[in-house]
């Protein structure tokens, strides 16, 4: 009885090791996650800057977790960015002809195709995003980014956020440090799992 219980010990200490040694890549590149190596890309160059939506404002709120004793918690900001739509077309003056260069017959399809689109009221598609959510190690609140688009056309809509490099280092920073402690916890629950199977 005494070896069943330990090895059913061992069994959930290895639960747990894996789970922590996993945890820190999975929340790098889980799609929706951290977003830190889009926005690692981003800030090196990669993706789009022409027609991506503008950054309107940057709400955070704090999250804290963790122990209050010594230092205190440990604290995160989830920050929500509002975007607006790109500029199109020309600022001032005259709006520009839809109907230049088409034929007659060109015109009026193109004519009832606007006049059905006005008939029903317009929905956001998926690829229209409208917020973006980031967890931040401190508090952006005001502080506009500048947005890239990664997706290529046709694809799902995907933007990564340009802050600067201090802003990125931090994310990098924290992840490590944080990653560096899951890993450590999962490492010792495996390798007392592994002492457990063996002894009983």
């Amino acid at each position: 009885m005494q070896r069943v219980i330990y090895r059913m010990l061992a069994v959930f200490l290895a639960a747990i090791g894996l789970i922590g040694v996993v945890f820190p890549f999975a929340a790098l590149l889980m799609p929706g996650g951290l977003m830190l190596l889009p926005d690692t890309r981003a800030f090196l160059g990669a993706g789009r800057s022409d027609a991506v939506p503008m950054v309107r404002s940057v709400h955070c709120s704090p999250e804290s977790f963790g122990s209050r004793l010594r230092n205190g918690p440990m604290r995160l900001w989830d920050c929500q960015l509002v975007l607006v739509p790109a500029a199109s077309g020309p600022a001032s003056g005259a709006a520009p002809d839809p109907y230049a260069g088409m034929t007659q017959e060109q015109a009026r399809a193109e004519f009832q195709r606007r006049l059905g689109a006005l008939a029903s009221p317009r929905v956001r598609t998926p690829g229209e995003a409208a917020m973006l959510e980031r967890r931040l190690p401190f508090d952006r609140s005001g502080q506009l980014p500048s947005l890239r688009r990664m997706s290529g056309d046709g694809a799902p809509v995907e933007y990564a956020v340009v802050w600067g490099w201090r802003e990125l280092a931090s994310r990098w920073f924290v992840w490590g440090g944080l990653g560096l402690l899951m890993f450590a916890c999962g490492a010792a629950a495996l390798y007392a799992a592994r002492v457990g199977w063996r002894r009983y």
